[in-house]
């Protein structure tokens, strides 16, 4: 494989502490400084694309109210990923502040997510089309700032000295509150 890139040198030496090694954790694509794998975005990712299809495909309204939260460790125990052992152990091997950070903004990411798919069922309920189609098309614009925080915080470039919240966040446009306020 190779040298490992400078910024992981140091992480070397923590991670050999926990038995991790610095090499298996960049070739299985988890981060060595914080012990996060990119995999575990792909739980969001997925509802996401579910929500952009809505528009066009109602009939899987009833795929994206079926997602359900999942833990780091539950998703990589149900996935098929290569690595899931290492990235399991890895996480428990994170700092408690990179943990904290990382499931207090998976929290709001999954309620946001519930949220919209019960504000997506009421409009398509109540033949709010417009309504509906908004919300899908939007869903996208009002997760992206909670779901670039928790890329963020896999790949280690939210300061640890400070609690971003989704508020705090750049707008990416418009939220889903912006939305549901259009048809009001």
């Amino acid at each position: 494989m190779g040298e490992l890139p400078q910024q992981f040198e140091v992480d070397a030496a923590i991670t050999a502490g926990h038995g991790l090694s610095a090499a298996s954790l960049v070739e299985a694509n988890i981060n060595p400084v914080t012990l996060l794998a990119t995999d575990y975005l792909n739980h969001y990712n997925e509802v996401i694309m579910l929500f952009e299809m809505l528009p066009d495909m109602p009939d899987c309204l009833e795929d994206v109210e079926a997602w359900t939260p999942k833990t780091y460790e539950d998703h990589f125990r149900d996935s098929s990923f290569q690595g899931k052992e290492l990235a399991i152990a890895a996480y428990r091997h994170a700092s408690l502040g990179v943990r904290t950070r990382f499931e207090n903004i998976c929290a709001e990411l999954d309620i946001r997510i519930l949220e919209t798919a019960h504000n997506a069922r009421i409009a398509w309920e109540t033949r709010q089309i417009d309504r509906f189609d908004a919300i899908c098309k939007g869903a996208h614009i009002a997760l992206s700032p909670l779901l670039d925080q928790l890329n963020g915080a896999i790949h280690g470039s939210i300061n640890e000295a400070r609690h971003e919240t989704a508020e705090a966040m750049p707008d990416h446009g418009q939220t889903q509150a912006d939305i549901d306020a259009m048809f009001d």
